[in-house]
Protein backbone atom coordinates (compact mmCIF):
# COMPACT_ATOMS: atom_id res chain seq x y z
CA UNK A 1 0.00 0.00 0.00
CA UNK A 2 2.91 2.60 0.82
CA UNK A 3 4.62 1.72 -2.58
CA UNK A 4 1.59 2.17 -4.38
CA UNK A 5 0.87 5.51 -2.80
CA UNK A 6 4.90 6.53 -3.21
CA UNK A 7 4.75 5.91 -6.41
CA UNK A 8 1.18 7.72 -7.34
CA UNK A 9 2.91 10.43 -5.36
CA UNK A 10 6.07 10.52 -7.07
CA UNK A 11 3.82 9.96 -10.69
CA UNK A 12 2.00 13.64 -9.30
CA UNK A 13 5.39 15.15 -8.83
CA UNK A 14 6.76 14.53 -11.60
CA UNK A 15 3.51 15.55 -13.78
CA UNK A 16 3.47 18.59 -11.89
CA UNK A 17 7.23 19.49 -12.39
CA UNK A 18 6.61 18.88 -16.00
CA UNK A 19 3.68 21.31 -16.10
CA UNK A 20 5.42 23.79 -14.00
CA UNK A 21 8.13 23.66 -16.34
CA UNK A 22 6.37 23.42 -19.71
CA UNK A 23 4.50 27.12 -18.32
CA UNK A 24 7.40 28.67 -17.37
CA UNK A 25 8.94 27.64 -20.69
CA UNK A 26 6.19 28.99 -22.38
CA UNK A 27 6.52 32.49 -20.34
CA UNK A 28 10.01 32.65 -21.12
CA UNK A 29 9.54 31.76 -24.73
CA UNK A 30 6.86 35.10 -25.21
CA UNK A 31 8.87 36.73 -23.62
CA UNK A 32 12.49 36.31 -25.86
CA UNK A 33 10.92 35.81 -28.55
CA UNK A 34 10.28 39.75 -30.29
CA UNK A 35 14.01 40.48 -29.13
CA UNK A 36 15.17 37.38 -31.29
CA UNK A 37 12.78 38.88 -33.95
CA UNK A 38 14.47 42.29 -33.31
CA UNK A 39 17.80 40.79 -33.93
CA UNK A 40 17.43 38.92 -36.46
CA UNK A 41 15.92 41.86 -38.31
CA UNK A 42 19.24 43.81 -37.15
CA UNK A 43 21.29 41.08 -39.14
CA UNK A 44 19.56 40.87 -42.10
CA UNK A 45 19.49 44.49 -42.57
CA UNK A 46 23.37 44.66 -41.77
CA UNK A 47 24.04 41.56 -43.95
CA UNK A 48 21.67 42.48 -47.10
CA UNK A 49 20.65 46.04 -46.48
CA UNK A 50 20.03 46.11 -50.94
CA UNK A 51 16.66 44.11 -50.31
CA UNK A 52 15.03 45.71 -46.88
CA UNK A 53 14.05 42.24 -45.56
CA UNK A 54 11.79 42.45 -42.70
CA UNK A 55 10.02 39.97 -40.24
CA UNK A 56 6.56 40.99 -38.27
CA UNK A 57 5.29 38.99 -35.51
CA UNK A 58 1.86 39.18 -36.60
CA UNK A 59 0.09 37.20 -33.32
CA UNK A 60 1.24 34.94 -30.52
CA UNK A 61 -0.77 33.38 -28.60
CA UNK A 62 0.31 30.74 -25.45
CA UNK A 63 -1.15 28.03 -24.06
CA UNK A 64 -0.08 25.68 -21.43
CA UNK A 65 2.23 23.21 -23.53
CA UNK A 66 2.41 24.96 -26.64
CA UNK A 67 1.83 28.17 -28.63
CA UNK A 68 0.81 29.42 -31.46
CA UNK A 69 2.18 32.29 -33.84
CA UNK A 70 2.05 33.87 -37.14
CA UNK A 71 4.90 35.87 -38.83
CA UNK A 72 5.30 38.17 -41.83
CA UNK A 73 8.53 38.72 -44.24
CA UNK A 74 8.74 41.28 -46.30
CA UNK A 75 10.61 43.01 -49.05
CA UNK A 76 10.80 46.93 -49.17
CA UNK A 77 12.76 47.16 -52.60
CA UNK A 78 16.00 48.48 -53.55
CA UNK A 79 14.95 52.24 -53.39
CA UNK A 80 12.76 53.93 -51.13
CA UNK A 81 8.73 53.14 -52.07
CA UNK A 82 9.70 50.54 -55.22
CA UNK A 83 7.65 47.97 -53.55
CA UNK A 84 5.31 48.86 -50.74
CA UNK A 85 4.97 46.46 -47.66
CA UNK A 86 2.21 44.26 -48.17
CA UNK A 87 -0.74 43.98 -44.99
CA UNK A 88 0.78 41.53 -42.97
CA UNK A 89 3.68 40.59 -44.91
CA UNK A 90 4.46 39.28 -48.56
CA UNK A 91 5.15 36.17 -46.77
CA UNK A 92 3.49 34.47 -44.10
CA UNK A 93 4.41 31.53 -41.49
CA UNK A 94 2.33 29.87 -39.42
CA UNK A 95 5.04 28.30 -36.49
CA UNK A 96 2.92 26.14 -33.43
CA UNK A 97 5.78 25.75 -30.55
CA UNK A 98 5.66 23.01 -27.98
CA UNK A 99 7.28 24.09 -24.58
CA UNK A 100 9.86 21.59 -23.14
CA UNK A 101 11.48 20.56 -21.58
CA UNK A 102 10.21 17.58 -22.95
CA UNK A 103 8.25 18.32 -26.43
CA UNK A 104 6.53 15.82 -27.87
CA UNK A 105 7.89 16.52 -31.17
CA UNK A 106 11.51 16.56 -30.15
CA UNK A 107 10.81 12.96 -28.12
CA UNK A 108 9.37 12.35 -32.07
CA UNK A 109 12.66 13.18 -33.09
CA UNK A 110 14.83 10.61 -30.92
CA UNK A 111 15.88 13.47 -28.34
CA UNK A 112 15.53 12.82 -24.66
CA UNK A 113 16.84 15.20 -23.16
CA UNK A 114 15.16 18.26 -21.48
CA UNK A 115 14.88 20.73 -24.86
CA UNK A 116 13.42 24.37 -24.52
CA UNK A 117 10.93 23.74 -27.49
CA UNK A 118 10.30 22.20 -30.08
CA UNK A 119 8.95 24.07 -33.61
CA UNK A 120 6.64 23.40 -36.55
CA UNK A 121 6.60 26.58 -39.16
CA UNK A 122 4.28 26.27 -42.89
CA UNK A 123 3.94 28.81 -45.13
CA UNK A 124 0.43 29.79 -45.51
CA UNK A 125 -1.94 30.00 -48.33
CA UNK A 126 -2.27 33.95 -48.97
CA UNK A 127 -3.54 34.92 -52.18
CA UNK A 128 0.20 36.47 -52.45
CA UNK A 129 1.48 32.21 -52.88
CA UNK A 130 -1.65 30.60 -54.11
CA UNK A 131 0.34 29.78 -57.07
CA UNK A 132 3.04 27.87 -55.48
CA UNK A 133 0.22 26.27 -53.30
CA UNK A 134 -1.36 25.22 -56.47
CA UNK A 135 2.30 24.01 -57.55
CA UNK A 136 2.23 22.09 -54.83
CA UNK A 137 -0.96 20.43 -55.68
CA UNK A 138 -2.78 22.22 -52.55
CA UNK A 139 -0.09 21.40 -49.86
CA UNK A 140 2.53 23.66 -48.04
CA UNK A 141 5.33 23.83 -50.53
CA UNK A 142 7.46 24.75 -47.53
CA UNK A 143 7.69 23.61 -43.97
CA UNK A 144 10.80 23.63 -41.21
CA UNK A 145 10.90 21.98 -38.11
CA UNK A 146 13.66 22.92 -35.11
CA UNK A 147 14.13 21.45 -31.86
CA UNK A 148 15.82 23.94 -29.64
CA UNK A 149 18.28 23.67 -26.37
CA UNK A 150 18.14 25.82 -23.20
CA UNK A 151 21.84 26.30 -23.67
CA UNK A 152 20.87 28.16 -27.38
CA UNK A 153 21.48 25.18 -30.43
CA UNK A 154 19.45 23.82 -32.02
CA UNK A 155 18.73 20.88 -34.64
CA UNK A 156 16.55 22.16 -37.66
CA UNK A 157 15.00 20.25 -40.95
CA UNK A 158 13.67 22.57 -43.72
CA UNK A 159 11.29 20.77 -46.33
CA UNK A 160 10.50 21.69 -50.38
CA UNK A 161 7.24 19.87 -51.33
CA UNK A 162 7.72 18.65 -55.17
CA UNK A 163 6.41 21.31 -57.17
CA UNK A 164 5.12 20.84 -60.72
CA UNK A 165 3.56 23.59 -63.02
CA UNK A 166 2.36 23.39 -66.65
CA UNK A 167 0.92 25.96 -68.39
CA UNK A 168 1.36 26.39 -72.07
CA UNK A 169 3.71 24.18 -73.52
CA UNK A 170 6.04 24.92 -70.57
CA UNK A 171 6.60 22.28 -67.62
CA UNK A 172 8.67 22.54 -64.30
CA UNK A 173 9.07 19.57 -62.15
CA UNK A 174 10.78 19.71 -59.15
CA UNK A 175 11.79 17.07 -56.91
CA UNK A 176 11.37 18.38 -53.78
CA UNK A 177 14.11 18.95 -50.86
CA UNK A 178 15.42 18.42 -47.81
CA UNK A 179 17.68 20.26 -45.71
CA UNK A 180 18.68 19.31 -42.11
CA UNK A 181 21.23 21.27 -39.95
CA UNK A 182 22.52 22.20 -36.50
CA UNK A 183 23.33 25.24 -34.63
CA UNK A 184 25.81 25.67 -32.18
CA UNK A 185 25.85 29.04 -30.20
CA UNK A 186 30.08 28.58 -28.65
CA UNK A 187 31.14 29.38 -31.95
CA UNK A 188 28.16 30.09 -34.39
CA UNK A 189 29.03 26.70 -35.87
CA UNK A 190 26.20 25.71 -38.51
CA UNK A 191 25.96 22.70 -40.53
CA UNK A 192 23.87 21.64 -43.15
CA UNK A 193 23.34 18.78 -45.60
CA UNK A 194 21.01 17.39 -47.87
CA UNK A 195 19.92 13.82 -46.88
CA UNK A 196 18.57 13.14 -49.93
CA UNK A 197 19.39 14.69 -53.28
CA UNK A 198 16.98 17.05 -55.79
CA UNK A 199 16.08 17.13 -58.81
CA UNK A 200 14.76 19.60 -61.42
CA UNK A 201 13.40 19.84 -65.01
CA UNK A 202 12.46 22.40 -67.18
CA UNK A 203 10.42 21.98 -70.96
CA UNK A 204 10.32 25.36 -72.58
CA UNK A 205 8.18 25.21 -75.61
CA UNK A 206 8.89 26.72 -79.01
CA UNK A 207 7.66 30.14 -79.88
CA UNK A 208 7.07 32.48 -82.90
CA UNK A 209 10.23 34.48 -81.24
CA UNK A 210 12.29 31.16 -80.03
CA UNK A 211 11.29 28.21 -82.35
CA UNK A 212 13.48 25.60 -80.86
CA UNK A 213 11.91 23.69 -78.07
CA UNK A 214 14.25 23.38 -75.06
CA UNK A 215 14.90 20.49 -72.36
CA UNK A 216 16.75 21.12 -69.17
CA UNK A 217 17.14 18.39 -66.11
CA UNK A 218 19.22 18.98 -63.38
CA UNK A 219 19.82 15.26 -61.62
CA UNK A 220 21.40 14.86 -58.11
CA UNK A 221 21.70 18.33 -56.51
CA UNK A 222 22.76 18.12 -52.90
CA UNK A 223 24.58 20.49 -50.56
CA UNK A 224 26.92 19.98 -47.69
CA UNK A 225 28.25 22.70 -45.30
CA UNK A 226 29.93 23.19 -42.22
CA UNK A 227 30.90 26.74 -40.92
CA UNK A 228 32.09 28.26 -37.72
CA UNK A 229 33.07 32.03 -36.86
CA UNK A 230 36.64 32.52 -36.42
CA UNK A 231 38.64 34.97 -34.63
CA UNK A 232 38.35 36.89 -37.09
CA UNK A 233 35.06 37.60 -37.34
CA UNK A 234 34.29 35.83 -40.97
CA UNK A 235 32.48 32.77 -41.33
CA UNK A 236 35.37 30.19 -42.14
CA UNK A 237 34.78 26.38 -42.68
CA UNK A 238 34.15 24.38 -45.95
CA UNK A 239 30.74 24.13 -48.65
CA UNK A 240 30.02 21.14 -51.37
CA UNK A 241 27.62 21.67 -53.78
CA UNK A 242 27.04 18.17 -56.04
CA UNK A 243 25.11 18.19 -59.27
CA UNK A 244 25.23 14.58 -60.56
CA UNK A 245 24.18 15.78 -64.12
CA UNK A 246 23.01 18.21 -66.20
CA UNK A 247 21.29 17.75 -69.29
CA UNK A 248 20.73 20.57 -72.37
CA UNK A 249 18.19 19.09 -75.30
CA UNK A 250 17.00 20.45 -78.08
CA UNK A 251 15.27 20.35 -81.84
CA UNK A 252 17.32 19.49 -84.40
CA UNK A 253 20.27 22.89 -84.72
CA UNK A 254 23.66 23.18 -86.68
CA UNK A 255 25.28 23.24 -83.03
CA UNK A 256 23.63 20.34 -81.06
CA UNK A 257 21.13 18.28 -80.55
CA UNK A 258 21.90 17.41 -76.33
CA UNK A 259 24.79 18.52 -74.42
CA UNK A 260 25.35 16.38 -71.03
CA UNK A 261 27.46 17.78 -68.22
CA UNK A 262 28.54 15.27 -65.63
CA UNK A 263 29.21 14.92 -61.94
CA UNK A 264 29.74 18.59 -61.40
CA UNK A 265 31.18 19.27 -58.31
CA UNK A 266 32.15 23.19 -56.49
CA UNK A 267 33.76 23.24 -53.32
CA UNK A 268 35.38 25.55 -50.83
CA UNK A 269 37.35 26.45 -48.03
CA UNK A 270 37.99 29.47 -45.58
CA UNK A 271 40.73 28.25 -43.44
CA UNK A 272 42.42 30.39 -40.05
CA UNK A 273 45.54 29.77 -39.63
CA UNK A 274 46.85 32.60 -36.61
CA UNK A 275 45.78 35.98 -38.01
CA UNK A 276 45.71 35.17 -42.03
CA UNK A 277 43.46 33.41 -44.18
CA UNK A 278 42.89 31.43 -46.86
CA UNK A 279 40.93 30.40 -49.37
CA UNK A 280 40.50 27.44 -51.66
CA UNK A 281 37.78 26.52 -54.01
CA UNK A 282 38.18 24.01 -56.92
CA UNK A 283 35.38 23.60 -59.23
CA UNK A 284 34.90 20.11 -60.93
CA UNK A 285 33.36 18.69 -64.04
CA UNK A 286 33.61 14.77 -64.63
CA UNK A 287 32.46 14.83 -68.42
CA UNK A 288 30.99 16.99 -71.35
CA UNK A 289 29.35 15.13 -73.68
CA UNK A 290 27.74 17.20 -76.91
CA UNK A 291 25.65 14.39 -78.44
CA UNK A 292 27.59 11.23 -78.72
CA UNK A 293 30.81 13.24 -78.61
CA UNK A 294 32.91 13.22 -75.34
CA UNK A 295 35.42 16.32 -74.95
CA UNK A 296 36.90 14.87 -71.63
CA UNK A 297 36.63 16.04 -68.11
CA UNK A 298 38.70 18.83 -65.97
CA UNK A 299 38.71 21.34 -63.10
CA UNK A 300 39.73 24.80 -61.73
CA UNK A 301 41.75 24.97 -58.29
CA UNK A 302 41.34 28.42 -56.69
CA UNK A 303 44.11 28.96 -54.04
CA UNK A 304 44.35 32.37 -51.97
CA UNK A 305 46.68 32.32 -48.76
CA UNK A 306 48.46 34.42 -46.24
CA UNK A 307 45.49 37.53 -46.53
CA UNK A 308 45.48 39.39 -42.95
CA UNK A 309 42.08 38.35 -41.52
CA UNK A 310 41.11 41.57 -39.78
CA UNK A 311 41.86 43.14 -42.70
CA UNK A 312 39.96 41.00 -45.07
CA UNK A 313 36.86 41.49 -42.52
CA UNK A 314 37.26 45.24 -43.01
CA UNK A 315 37.53 44.42 -46.66
CA UNK A 316 34.49 42.65 -46.70
CA UNK A 317 32.41 45.05 -44.48
CA UNK A 318 33.68 47.62 -47.25
CA UNK A 319 32.61 46.29 -49.94
CA UNK A 320 29.02 45.45 -48.84
CA UNK A 321 28.55 49.22 -47.81
CA UNK A 322 30.23 50.01 -51.29
CA UNK A 323 27.91 47.76 -53.36
CA UNK A 324 24.91 48.81 -51.32
CA UNK A 325 25.51 52.56 -52.23
CA UNK A 326 26.33 51.58 -55.91
CA UNK A 327 22.68 50.45 -56.06
CA UNK A 328 20.30 52.83 -58.28
CA UNK A 329 17.78 54.72 -56.53
CA UNK A 330 14.23 56.19 -57.78
CA UNK A 331 14.31 58.65 -60.26
CA UNK A 332 13.26 62.13 -59.73
CA UNK A 333 11.68 64.58 -61.91
CA UNK A 334 13.54 67.75 -60.44
CA UNK A 335 16.42 68.34 -63.01
CA UNK A 336 18.07 70.66 -60.44
CA UNK A 337 17.59 67.71 -57.99
CA UNK A 338 19.15 64.85 -60.63
CA UNK A 339 22.29 67.51 -60.88
CA UNK A 340 23.07 67.82 -57.00
CA UNK A 341 22.04 64.07 -56.37
CA UNK A 342 24.67 62.90 -59.15
CA UNK A 343 27.18 65.63 -57.81
CA UNK A 344 26.98 63.98 -54.30
CA UNK A 345 26.44 60.42 -55.45
CA UNK A 346 29.98 61.20 -57.40
CA UNK A 347 31.44 62.54 -54.47
CA UNK A 348 30.43 60.08 -52.50
CA UNK A 349 31.38 56.67 -54.56
CA UNK A 350 35.18 58.63 -54.91
CA UNK A 351 35.30 58.22 -51.45
CA UNK A 352 33.90 55.37 -51.05
CA UNK A 353 36.18 54.06 -53.63
CA UNK A 354 39.46 55.10 -51.52
CA UNK A 355 38.05 53.52 -48.42
CA UNK A 356 37.66 50.19 -49.90
CA UNK A 357 41.32 50.52 -51.77
CA UNK A 358 42.71 51.17 -48.46
CA UNK A 359 40.62 48.62 -46.96
CA UNK A 360 42.44 46.28 -50.09
CA UNK A 361 45.37 47.11 -49.24
CA UNK A 362 45.38 46.78 -45.75
CA UNK A 363 44.31 42.89 -46.85
CA UNK A 364 47.78 42.48 -48.44
CA UNK A 365 50.53 43.73 -45.32
CA UNK A 366 51.21 39.67 -45.08
CA UNK A 367 52.52 39.75 -48.52
CA UNK A 368 49.85 36.89 -49.78
CA UNK A 369 49.92 34.61 -53.15
CA UNK A 370 47.32 33.62 -55.45
CA UNK A 371 47.39 30.85 -57.75
CA UNK A 372 45.06 29.67 -60.41
CA UNK A 373 45.12 26.22 -61.65
CA UNK A 374 43.18 25.41 -64.68
CA UNK A 375 43.18 21.17 -66.20
CA UNK A 376 41.59 19.73 -68.64
CA UNK A 377 42.25 15.69 -69.78
CA UNK A 378 40.65 13.51 -72.26
CA UNK A 379 41.87 10.05 -72.87
CA UNK A 380 44.73 11.37 -75.35
CA UNK A 381 46.24 13.18 -72.76
CA UNK A 382 46.15 16.38 -70.06
CA UNK A 383 46.67 19.92 -70.31
CA UNK A 384 47.72 22.09 -67.30
CA UNK A 385 48.00 25.63 -66.97
CA UNK A 386 49.46 26.90 -62.84
CA UNK A 387 49.65 31.13 -62.65
CA UNK A 388 51.49 32.08 -59.08
CA UNK A 389 51.18 35.56 -58.18
CA UNK A 390 52.41 36.74 -54.58
CA UNK A 391 51.17 40.31 -53.44
CA UNK A 392 52.65 42.94 -51.58
CA UNK A 393 51.19 46.50 -50.21
CA UNK A 394 50.42 49.16 -52.30
CA UNK A 395 52.48 52.69 -51.96
CA UNK A 396 50.20 55.09 -51.13
CA UNK A 397 50.13 57.46 -54.23
CA UNK A 398 48.03 54.38 -55.30
CA UNK A 399 45.56 54.66 -52.95
CA UNK A 400 44.81 58.84 -54.11
CA UNK A 401 41.75 59.53 -56.03
CA UNK A 402 43.51 60.77 -59.17
CA UNK A 403 45.06 57.27 -58.95
CA UNK A 404 42.53 55.01 -58.45
CA UNK A 405 40.08 57.01 -61.14
CA UNK A 406 42.75 54.74 -63.78
CA UNK A 407 40.92 51.80 -62.41
CA UNK A 408 42.34 48.19 -62.22
CA UNK A 409 45.73 49.53 -63.62
CA UNK A 410 46.59 50.72 -60.02
CA UNK A 411 46.61 47.06 -58.85
CA UNK A 412 49.64 46.28 -60.74
CA UNK A 413 52.34 47.25 -58.67
CA UNK A 414 50.72 45.37 -55.77
CA UNK A 415 52.54 42.11 -58.28
CA UNK A 416 55.60 41.58 -56.02
CA UNK A 417 56.15 38.38 -58.75
CA UNK A 418 54.23 35.85 -60.84
CA UNK A 419 54.97 32.72 -62.62
CA UNK A 420 53.02 30.41 -64.90
CA UNK A 421 53.38 27.19 -65.98
CA UNK A 422 51.70 25.28 -68.94
CA UNK A 423 52.32 21.93 -70.32
CA UNK A 424 49.89 20.70 -72.68
CA UNK A 425 49.75 17.65 -74.57
CA UNK A 426 50.02 17.49 -78.26
CA UNK A 427 47.92 14.44 -78.34
CA UNK A 428 45.11 16.08 -76.03
CA UNK A 429 45.33 19.55 -77.94
CA UNK A 430 44.39 17.08 -81.27
CA UNK A 431 41.83 14.93 -80.10
CA UNK A 432 39.94 17.76 -78.52
CA UNK A 433 40.41 20.45 -81.95
CA UNK A 434 38.81 17.11 -83.95
CA UNK A 435 36.28 16.62 -81.95
CA UNK A 436 35.53 19.82 -82.07
CA UNK A 437 35.81 20.44 -85.71
CA UNK A 438 33.21 17.00 -86.18
CA UNK A 439 30.66 18.88 -83.89
CA UNK A 440 30.63 21.44 -86.86
CA UNK A 441 29.55 18.95 -89.63
CA UNK A 442 32.85 17.72 -90.63
CA UNK A 443 33.14 13.94 -91.25
CA UNK A 444 36.19 12.16 -88.22
CA UNK A 445 38.89 11.77 -90.78
CA UNK A 446 38.79 14.89 -92.14
CA UNK A 447 37.95 16.56 -89.03
CA UNK A 448 41.17 14.60 -87.59
CA UNK A 449 43.84 15.92 -90.53
CA UNK A 450 42.78 19.38 -90.31
CA UNK A 451 42.96 19.32 -86.74
CA UNK A 452 46.74 18.17 -86.85
CA UNK A 453 47.62 20.34 -89.32
CA UNK A 454 45.75 23.66 -87.14
CA UNK A 455 47.98 22.45 -84.08
CA UNK A 456 50.92 21.87 -85.58
CA UNK A 457 50.89 25.66 -87.39
CA UNK A 458 50.07 26.95 -83.79
CA UNK A 459 52.79 25.12 -82.20
CA UNK A 460 55.04 25.91 -85.36
CA UNK A 461 54.54 29.71 -84.82
CA UNK A 462 54.81 29.27 -80.45
CA UNK A 463 57.88 27.55 -81.12
CA UNK A 464 59.61 30.31 -83.88
CA UNK A 465 58.96 32.47 -81.55
CA UNK A 466 60.47 31.30 -78.75
CA UNK A 467 56.85 31.42 -76.80
CA UNK A 468 56.59 27.36 -76.24
CA UNK A 469 58.95 25.03 -76.37
CA UNK A 470 58.68 20.96 -77.20
CA UNK A 471 59.27 18.54 -74.88
CA UNK A 472 58.45 14.60 -74.83
CA UNK A 473 55.28 15.18 -76.98
CA UNK A 474 54.00 17.93 -74.80
CA UNK A 475 53.92 21.34 -75.32
CA UNK A 476 55.58 23.54 -72.01
CA UNK A 477 56.24 27.10 -71.55
CA UNK A 478 57.08 29.00 -68.31
CA UNK A 479 56.88 32.60 -67.50
CA UNK A 480 58.30 34.46 -64.24
CA UNK A 481 58.08 38.24 -63.45
CA UNK A 482 60.40 39.34 -60.15
CA UNK A 483 61.82 42.55 -59.29
CA UNK A 484 60.57 44.43 -62.55
CA UNK A 485 62.23 41.75 -64.88
CA UNK A 486 60.82 38.56 -67.08
CA UNK A 487 61.50 35.75 -68.23
CA UNK A 488 60.08 33.39 -70.91
CA UNK A 489 61.19 30.37 -71.15
CA UNK A 490 64.76 31.44 -69.50
CA UNK A 491 65.20 34.31 -71.63
CA UNK A 492 64.16 37.96 -71.80
CA UNK A 493 61.20 38.07 -73.90
CA UNK A 494 61.97 41.54 -75.42
CA UNK A 495 63.62 40.70 -78.24
CA UNK A 496 60.93 37.91 -79.44
CA UNK A 497 57.93 40.26 -78.53
CA UNK A 498 59.99 43.00 -80.26
CA UNK A 499 60.35 40.54 -83.66
CA UNK A 500 57.09 40.14 -83.83
CA UNK A 501 55.73 43.94 -83.53
CA UNK A 502 58.60 45.29 -85.97
CA UNK A 503 58.15 42.27 -89.00
CA UNK A 504 55.77 44.14 -90.71
CA UNK A 505 56.43 47.42 -90.18
CA UNK A 506 56.57 50.13 -93.18
CA UNK A 507 60.48 51.38 -93.98
CA UNK A 508 60.90 55.46 -93.39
Amino acid sequence: MKKSVMAGGAVVVLAAAYAGGAWYTGTRLEAEIPAQVEKLNQTLSESYPMFGIKVEQLSYERGFFSSHARYGVAVAGLAEGAQPWLPGGAVEFDLTIEHGPFPLGALKRGSVTPQMAYSHAELVNTATLKPLFDMAGGQTPLTSDGIFAYGGGSQSWLSIAPLRLEKDGNKIDFSGLTLQGSYAPANQAVEVTTPTAASLMLDFAATPDHDLGQHLRFEGMALNSATRLGQSKLTIGKTELLIKQIVVAQSATPAFKQLTISDLREAGEIVETGDTVGIDAIYQVGGVKVDDINLGKGQLAFKLAGLNGEALYKLAQTYQTYAWQAMPETASTDDANDANDANAADASAAAMLEQFATAFNAALVGSPSLSITPQWQTEAGEGRITATVNLTQLPESSLKPEALALGAAVLLPAIKSAEVKAALSSAMMQELAARIITLQGTPPAEAASKAEQNIRMMVGTGLMMGLVRNENNQIVSDFSYADGKMLLNGKDPAESFRGLFNRDQPAD
